[in-house]
């Protein structure tokens, strides 16, 4: 059965966590806190969402965040996708670093 649609809409409120795959380490030092940080950032500037508060574990990270343009979407897809990629680069390694949706 595929999973249902997710809704989206202008100016509402979401909880978005998402956890590594296999229960590791999103960052395995400071400098990985960092980007993960500047690449929320860079979310936030791109997309226009809100971060009301955060929360940064060593195997997944929280977020709440209001989407005025109703685009969680494309802006958590984005911020995945970025933080993925530059993971992937800097450890010398490839494959999903998050877990399913």
């Amino acid at each position: 059965m595929a999973r249902p649609i997710r809704v989206e809409y202008a100016n509402a409120v979401y909880h978005v966590t998402a956890r590594r795959s296999q229960r590791k380490a999103i960052c395995r030092d400071h400098a990985d806190r960092v980007r993960f940080l500047v690449i929320v950032e860079k979310a936030v500037t791109r997309f226009g969402v809100v971060i009301h508060a955060y929360r940064l574990m060593q195997n997944h990270y929280r977020l709440l965040l209001d989407t005025p343009r109703a685009n969680l979407i494309t802006a958590v897809g984005w911020l995945q996708t970025t933080c993925n990629d530059r993971f992937d680069r800097r450890h010398r390694r490839s494959g999903h670093l998050y877990q399913g949706r």
